[in-house]
């Protein structure tokens, strides 16, 4: 249990969107390898250079190779779900009166065409994506609490790896842990989060929120 907050900044790769799979199958295509790909190698574009150097892709290739992933993240959006059970707990936290952010290496563009698809997009104040290709999301994520003027210690991050808990501690802000997106649980456990939930509904309790 933490300290209950009012406003609640979602990672969206692996933790509000099932996008593990196309990810892989993305990584597959553009590297042309039949190496195994784990999931928790690819995350979102960074991970794509990690595992493109893991199978001995040329560093001059991976501008360019990122540049085709985020197209074809894009044109496969419809091929994307929300998890299950995520689109219950996001109108929930709203209708609670809980200010709701995404903060996420993702474009903003794509972010938002997967919200509008999925009828979420109401229930968000606002969407920072990734504005160049390979951006940190610790900046994106300060650039939110400078823009809409946020305190650190009523806020949460909720994502599933290395770098929410990265962008979260470096403003002082508590972060859960979600199992389901791309890093296993024992990894995300050593990052010492607040809590770790299990499934979406198990937020709603981690934020005393009654069901």
């Amino acid at each position: 249990m933490i300290q209950k907050p009012k406003v609640i900044i979602f990672d969206f790769d692996g933790t509000i969107a099932d996008s593990v799979d196309v990810f892989i199958d993305i990584a597959r295509e553009i590297s042309g390898s039949h190496v195994r790909i784990e999931a928790e190698e690819i995350r979102s574009l960074r991970g794509l250079i990690r595992f493109g150097q893991r199978i001995g892709a040329p560093f001059w290739r991976f501008p360019l190779a990122l540049t085709k992933v985020r197209g074809m993240v894009d044109k496969h959006i419809r091929e994307i779900d929300p998890f299950d059970g995520m689109p219950e707990v996001i109108k929930k936290l709203h209708a609670s009166g809980y200010q709701l952010f995404i903060v996420s290496t993702n474009s903003r563009v794509t972010i938002e065409k997967f919200l509008k698809l999925n009828g979420l997009a109401v229930y968000f104040s606002g969407v920072y994506g990734s504005r160049k290709l390979v951006t940190s999301k610790t900046k994106s994520l300060r650039r939110l609490m400078r823009r809409e003027e946020l305190v650190p210690a009523i806020s949460v991050f909720i994502g599933d790896e290395f770098r929410d808990c990265e962008a979260a501690r470096s403003v002082g802000m508590p972060w859960i842990a979600v199992t389901w997106g791309f890093s296993r649980e024992e990894t995300l456990r050593k990052l010492n989060p607040a809590a770790v939930a299990h499934k979406p509904s198990e937020l709603l309790e981690l934020l005393q929120l009654n069901k």
